[in-house]
């Protein structure tokens, strides 16, 4: 590039530049499901000098989730940020959460089973439980497994749920363990039964000796 036209395309740049500064442009943002959500601009004005960082935050209703910021700029997350450049148009839009599976498996079929505190019909992401194992008859508790990749053995399981979950709760076969004295308290208390009718007779005999 000679010189002539390297300094037309400098004087260019330097033009825009100057051009830039000073310069006010609008924002349009809409919200195309306002019943559902909502948002907030900051800084909050009507118009904004070229090169300001603006921010818009979604604030879902409760029961709702943000879709998705659209038009000039494209995001999936809560917040968005970006410096104005131009003239922009935004929308918004809101829908109903959707509902989390959470599967519950006792292993093996019938050991036991899984209470959820607190029970509900649907559960959704950043919903909080609690899950007990209740061993059945024969049975104990081992452990949880399925998406609880941890070794978790301890009953009472706390867990967050963020997507589709399935929690197992594990069981094995309950060990007995028999007194090593059972023998000899059968035998014991055999033989406090037999002594029985002889107590009997000898208080009998005691009373028969002191009515005579």
């Amino acid at each position: 590039m000679n010189k002539n036209r390297l300094g037309v395309a400098l004087a260019a740049v330097l033009g825009v530049a100057a051009a830039a500064q000073g310069q006010y442009v609008t924002i349009s943002i809409l919200n195309t499901t306002p019943e559902w959500g909502d948002f907030t601009v900051e800084p909050d004005a009507m118009s904004y000098e070229v090169g300001t960082e603006i921010t818009l935050t979604a604030i879902p209703a409760e029961g709702y989730e943000l879709v998705r910021w659209e038009g000039d700029f494209v995001s999936y997350s809560d917040t968005l940020t970006f410096k104005v450049r131009d003239v922009l148009n935004i929308s918004v839009s809101f829908a109903p959460l959707t509902p989390c599976e959470l599967t519950l498996i006792v292993e093996p079929s019938g050991a036991g089973a899984i209470f959820v505190d607190p029970p509900a019909a649907d559960y959704y992401p950043g919903d909080v439980v609690t899950l007990y194992a209740l061993a059945g008859p024969g049975q104990a508790f081992r452990q949880w497994g399925g998406d609880i990749t941890e070794n978790v053995s301890s009953n009472g399981l706390t867990v967050t749920i963020e997507d589709d979950m399935d929690i197992l709760a594990i069981f094995d076969a309950a060990q007995q363990i028999l007194p090593a004295s059972g023998t000899r308290a059968t035998r014991g208390a055999c033989g406090a039964i037999g002594l029985l009718p002889l107590a009997i007779l000898a208080c009998g005999l005691l009373v028969w000796r002191r009515l005579r």
